[in-house]
């Protein structure tokens, strides 16, 4: 018995997704086999590449999934094979400051979360030398940003819970930037399309961000730049999309909410947050809702914005030290 036509777009969703999950494993089997990436890092890598693809896809119109997934598939190619190149290049092997950093304070939590005593000096813990603590205890009852110095302490979180899961796989850490350098070259479709209205243009601006070296530069190195340039034009398109007022306006807000706190535990202070967040506010605003609701909306997308700045304190271990909370400078 033939289907129904209206189950044939659920049905050919359903295969695109599995397609695309089958593409991620081969693209992430691949790498793991040219670059000695480990079991679980092919495991890591195929459902980021899976998952952020299926973000892209929420955020596109019926339209707009096809080309969402020939440039995803096209920018995993193209940067694997840029980042392989700059990775044999000998400048590639020079230190890089901040991604050494980076990987000591990831190493430092990996430590903390494992019962061990974390020497300050040894991993560059600011936040502690700066208070004249010598050696971070299993049992100091102190925030993250306390210890290492600085509330923008998402990214070394997230490369310690990699280490965590890939046992210290730093090959799987670079690796992971490869899907949002192809996830930032389809936002960029998405938002140049959003703002000129025209698929060639889009699909132009997506080229020439694939083009660019600098990109997979950025992206080959231990650094969070990669994460950042992501999450800056996915906040750039709920933004374009609330102020054009194009589609419903809950997923943009959400959309905006989401890039907003995350940028803000990365780099972004609270300045430029909260002015991000009074911008949101205004154009919900013009959507013909009350003032009363616009309030709201504000106050709520600042408190969460606040929260972000902050950090969320360690769970406290019932130690013998806490210092008081604040917010510490970079």
């Amino acid at each position: 018995m033939p289907l129904a036509p209206q189950h044939h777009p659920q049905i050919l969703g359903v295969g695109r997704s599995i397609a695309m999950l089958l593409i991620s494993l081969l693209w992430a089997t691949l790498l793991g086999f040219w670059a000695d990436v480990p079991a679980q890092g092919i495991v890591l890598l195929t459902l980021e590449a899976w998952c952020l693809n299926q973000v892209l896809r929420l955020l596109a119109g019926p339209a707009q999934s096809s080309p969402l997934d020939v440039l995803f598939i096209t920018g995993l190619v193209v940067y694997t094979l840029q980042t392989l190149i700059l990775r044999s290049l000998p400048p590639w092997t020079d230190t890089f400051p901040d991604s050494v950093l980076y990987d000591l304070h990831a190493n430092a939590l990996l430590r903390h979360w494992g019962g061990e005593s974390v020497d300050a000096a040894t991993f560059r813990l600011k936040g502690l030398m700066n208070q004249g603590i010598a050696t971070w205890l299993p049992g100091d009852s102190l925030s993250y940003g306390e210890v290492l110095g600085s509330s923008r302490y998402l990214y070394q979180w997230l490369v310690a819970q990699i280490y965590v899961f890939t046992d210290g796989s730093r090959t799987t850490v670079l690796f992971t930037n490869l899907p949002l350098l192809a996830g930032m070259a389809g936002g960029v479709y998405l938002l140049a399309d959003a703002l000129f209205g025209h698929r060639r243009v889009a699909w132009l601006a997506a080229g020439l961000v694939m083009l660019d070296s600098n990109f997979a530069l950025w992206g080959s190195i231990l650094l969070r730049e990669a994460l950042l340039m992501l999450l800056v034009v996915l906040a750039l398109l709920g933004g374009v999309r609330l102020l054009r007022r194009m589609g419903p306006m809950c997923p943009s807000i959400v959309l905006s909410l989401i890039t907003l706190s995350l940028l803000a535990l990365i780099r972004f202070n609270a300045v430029a947050s909260f002015l991000l967040a009074a911008g949101i506010a205004l154009a919900a605003a013009r959507r013909h809702l009350t003032v009363r609701r616009a309030l709201a909306g504000l106050a709520a997308i600042i408190l969460l914005v606040l929260a972000a700045v902050r950090g969320l304190p360690e769970p406290s271990l019932n130690g013998t030290r806490s210092l008081p909370l604040h917010i510490m400078a970079e």
